[in-house]
């Protein structure tokens, strides 16, 4: 007789199948050009031509720090924390950014928006006001979307501040049992323009909901409810 799956067991299932679009999704936020097919590829270990070498390292430095999140969640291990954030900036942003292994320690900018990142001396302060924000939240959704903007906006390492960021936001949910979030593909001007107004604004309601629509189950029932409308519409073609 098989053992039914829990909610946490299933959320990492469902997480692990995705592996390819998870990392498919934050390379192409990247500007990275490695296609989905070509991502699947290189996660089964075989090198793709056409592009460069820095392009396809990035792809696997985020299969590395997704297997390393799946890894500590499966061991109930996963905590939200300064080392936590810390070893999965080192997974995605080694050869990357400027330093890692540590918080920044001098001030950075973000294209495109006038605001600008706190001071690096107060980082530390941040991060534990981040923590008892993000604890006053009632629910692992809320905590985990929270963490994703409070992050981002504190921008604690020199580069791959989302990456980082997206991959905390996950952990909290799937050690809670709830379903990964992922920004697709060709969602990613959206995100980018309510990432833009989060950041001057200091609003992240509207940032917040985009990011909680895009739970994977979310986005499995929106594409089977496409797949059954164009199945419908091809069945109706026929008739006539």
């Amino acid at each position: 007789m098989s053992k039914q799956m829990s909610q946490k067991e299933y959320a990492l299932f469902t997480a692990k199948r995705a592996l390819a679009d998870l990392v498919h999704n934050m390379s192409s936020a990247e500007g990275n050009p490695i296609t989905i097919t070509e991502v699947v590829t290189l996660l089964d270990g075989i090198t793709v031509g056409g592009h460069k070498m820095s392009d396809q390292n990035q792809v696997l430095r985020l299969d590395r720090a997704w297997n390393a999140v799946f890894q500590l969640v499966e061991s109930d291990r996963f905590e939200l924390s300064k080392r936590t954030a810390i070893r999965l900036n080192e997974l995605v942003a080694t050869d990357e950014a400027r330093k890692v292994g540590a918080f920044r320690d001098d001030q950075v900018g973000i294209q495109g928006v006038e605001y600008i990142p706190p001071h690096h001396s107060t980082l530390d302060r941040k991060f534990d006001e981040m923590l008892e924000e993000v604890n006053q939240r009632n629910t692992a959704l809320d905590r985990a979307v929270t963490c994703f903007t409070t992050c981002a906006r504190n921008q604690f390492f020199y580069d791959g501040n989302k990456r980082t960021s997206q991959l905390l936001m996950n952990g909290i949910l799937l050690s809670n049992g709830q379903h990964a979030i992922t920004i697709p593909a060709k969602e990613r001007g959206e995100y980018f323009y309510l990432l833009r107004e989060f950041y001057d604004s200091d609003d992240s309601r509207r940032l917040k909901q985009f990011l909680q629509d895009r739970q994977l189950d979310k986005i499995m029932k929106v594409r089977e409810r496409a797949q059954r409308e164009k199945e419908r519409n091809r069945d109706r073609g026929m008739e006539h």
